[in-house]
């Protein structure tokens, strides 16, 4: 069998011709029709750009598909289709990726058409439908409220509505004890987080009856984000009862060029819950100029009443909706940040790479096709030191200068800071940031000595680990992370000469594991816990790699003195660790018997070029399934290798400066380098390794 052949356009240039027509659907079918080279990754961005469903037979014939190709099923996230000819199985059961759902009315007729969905429907999609969390729609007719309230019971685990257009046509006669029932029913399960509709949806005899009623009232109790578009509902505002959202943080007023509404708007503003309630964004219509958005804030009698109003809330945001240039412009190789990329991690969902840069940005890039996902700025401009995701990759914890971090909220449309945690000194770096396994507690470390410990649901400081308790000084460029079990927190840094290893549930030192013998000081690496969280691996300032036994206090391997220590890590299974050398060498040795098993060497520049650096190896990771490692050095160059015999299976990166971070996904589909000059390079792991391997 011939292997297979190399394209004849470089892989970076194809994916970057996919990349410039990601948002044309048109364009990337012509690419998978037209070129085999460009028929794999046009499916892929096709299927993440949403699945739309013309008719019943077109969703048999989507499953069918995907029978045939298992691998694209992760890319759909969403779609969008009528919602009586959407069913819910086989469909829904086959994509546990889906989370949103998009249904519109059809529109080949002028009538508006009512959707009365059967019981047997209904139930399909309460079975299957549990994992969906978004629910989207549009131009839709009930007959009645109990048609809606049903339809929302089948959903009723979503946590984002989106309402645009929905109407009921006839309303609930007779006996009204059945849509009393479902109301209460469903204010009972559904826990609404954000809701986007516009004021005719939330307005009398509409959908509003049932998402404002009374009964419905437990189930907007948990509403973080609210969204109104085109207000021109004069009752709104009694209708809403801002003021009873207790839970209310984010108002999103959409408006129309109408001067008439201003006061409706005053009166939205001012009965919101402004204790809770910090960010409120007034969003004007792309038609309007900003000289007519200029006079609609000024130019009226209720101008003054509008801003004494604004200046309540803590953040007040005013924009013009205008659609992006293109959606998917940034793909695998963006510019990314304009400074030094001084943290590098994945979720552990795997949906993002994460990367923290002294240019005060942190830029989550989507793991399935490279593009920048969200891109948030450090409060203060500040550099960012130090990432760590919480288990369910919800929150983002993010530690910088000026001895402050922050926590994110990623499950929003929009990133929400939520909390900032402060007590370091304002004079140093908080370079190490940890989550807990359990999601319990967040660990921050700085130069001021002190360890911090937070609790991650009230973000108020537990414990401070104070390294001068025993006696030795403060340190510079502490690194901290948690044992897989959440019991340890080690912590180590450059000038102290001791590596800590705190006791989590005492809130009390553990242990305190000094220099080795003719060692300076603990070096720069964070020290990692294997697996079973009871062998710990430090790296020691005379070149020297540790594996400390922490339950039994015993030191059970030493690496022989070589050259300053860049990186190192367990293997996933713990039997193997691996240290890049400052110059051109990852080793690996095995644990158990301290035997070198193998060297890799391969970085360093093929030609003079004019900048480019040596062979040092700045970085290094064991693949999650422990096949591969991935290594990064001044050569430019990311090299992936064979953990089996050593061999290297070639370069998945090339950047324009050195490269100093390298990161797995969890799921070990995605390999990411990052450069000096602020570059990130992300591939897909079936896109390096060869078919045979990947299969």
């Amino acid at each position: 069998m011939q292997p297979p052949r190399s394209p004849r356009l470089p892989w970076e240039v194809i994916e970057r011709i996919i990349g410039h027509s990601g948002d044309n659907p048109d364009s990337l079918c012509s690419f998978s029709l037209t070129c085999r080279e460009l028929l794999p990754r046009s499916r892929c961005l096709m299927m993440a750009a949403g699945v739309k469903l013309r008719s019943r037979d077109h969703a048999f014939e989507l499953v069918d598909f995907l029978q045939d190709n298992p691998h694209l099923k992760p890319f759909i996230t969403s779609i969008t289709a009528d919602p009586s000819d959407l069913p819910a199985f086989p469909l829904l059961r086959i994509l546990s990726y889906l989370s949103k759902i998009a249904f519109i009315a059809p529109m080949a007729t002028s009538q508006k058409a009512t959707v009365s969905l059967h019981r047997s429907h209904l139930a399909s999609f309460r079975l299957f439908g549990s994992h969906i969390q978004t629910l989207h729609l549009l131009n839709i007719y009930f007959a009645t409220r109990l048609e809606f309230a049903h339809l929302l019971l089948a959903f009723s685990r979503i946590t984002h509505l989106v309402c645009e257009g929905v109407y009921i046509t006839t309303g609930d006669t007779g006996n009204q004890a059945p849509v009393a029932i479902a109301e209460r029913r469903l204010s009972e399960k559904l826990r609404l987080r954000s809701l986007i509709s516009d004021s005719w949806s939330l307005a009398g005899n509409t959908v509003g009856d049932v998402l404002l009623d009374p009964n419905f009232k437990l189930a907007l109790s948990t509403l973080e984000s609210l969204h109104v578009t085109r207000i021109y509902h004069s009752d709104l505002s009694a209708r809403l009862r801002l003021s009873e959202f207790s839970m209310l943080q984010a108002l999103v007023l959409h408006f129309p060029p109408d001067h008439g509404e201003k006061a409706n708007t005053v009166k939205l503003l001012a009965d919101t819950n402004t204790a809770m309630c910090k960010d409120v964004t007034i969003q004007f219509n792309e038609e309007l100029g900003f000289a007519e958005m200029t006079r609609y804030l000024a130019d009226s009698r209720d101008d003054s009443e509008l801003e004494n109003t604004l200046l309540k809330f803590s953040r007040v945001t005013i924009i013009r909706a205008t659609q992006p240039l293109r959606a998917n412009a940034h793909l695998f190789f963006p510019a990314g940040h304009h400074g030094d990329i001084l943290a590098f991690t994945a979720s552990p969902n795997s949906e993002w790479i994460v990367s923290g840069s002294s240019d005060s940005t942190i830029i989550l890039w989507n793991t399935k096709d490279g593009s920048i996902a969200q891109q948030l700025v450090f409060p203060g401009y500040l550099a960012v030191h130090s990432l760590a995701f919480s288990l369910d990759a919800h929150y983002l914890a993010c530690g910088g200068q000026g001895g402050k971090a922050v926590v994110w909220d990623l499950w929003e449309s929009v990133p929400l800071m939520v909390a900032t945690l402060e007590g370091h000194s304002s004079f140093h770096a908080v370079t190490g940031c940890a989550w807990a396994p359990d999601g319990t507690i967040i660990a921050t470390a700085s130069s001021d000595a002190p360890v911090r410990l937070w609790d991650a649901s009230t973000f108020q400081v537990l414990h401070v680990l104070r390294e001068g308790d025993v006696g030795f000084h403060p340190t510079v460029h502490p690194h901290v992370t948690f044992s897989p079990d959440g019991r340890w927190l080690p912590s180590a840094c450059t000038s102290s000469r001791y590596c800590c290893v705190w006791d989590i549930l005492l809130g009390t030192l553990h242990k305190v594991i000094p220099r080795g013998e003719g060692s300076v000081a603990v070096y720069t690496l964070m020290p990692v816990f294997d697996l079973g969280s009871t062998r710990l691996l430090i790296t020691l300032g005379n070149h020297k790699v540790e594996i400390w036994d922490i339950e039994m206090d015993e030191r059970l391997f030493v690496s022989p003195q070589g050259l300053p220590i860049n990186a190192a890590s367990f293997s996933t299974d713990g039997k193997l660790v691996l240290a890049a050398a400052a110059e051109e060498a990852v080793n690996v040795w095995d644990v158990d018997t301290g035997v070198k098993l193998l060297e890799f060497k391969g970085h360093g520049p093929e030609k003079e070029t004019p900048g480019q650096g040596t062979n040092t190896v700045r970085a290094a990771q064991f693949s999650p399934c422990g096949k591969y490692i991935a290594s990064g050095g001044d050569d430019f160059r990311g090299l992936l290798w064979r953990t089996g015999d050593g061999t290297c299976v070639g370069e998945f990166s090339v950047h324009e400066d050195m490269v100093t971070h390298v990161a797995f996904s969890p799921d070990g589909k995605t390999l990411a380098s990052a450069a000096l000059d602020g570059t990130v390079v992300i591939r897909r792991m079936s896109d390096i390794i060869p078919i045979e391997e990947g299969s």
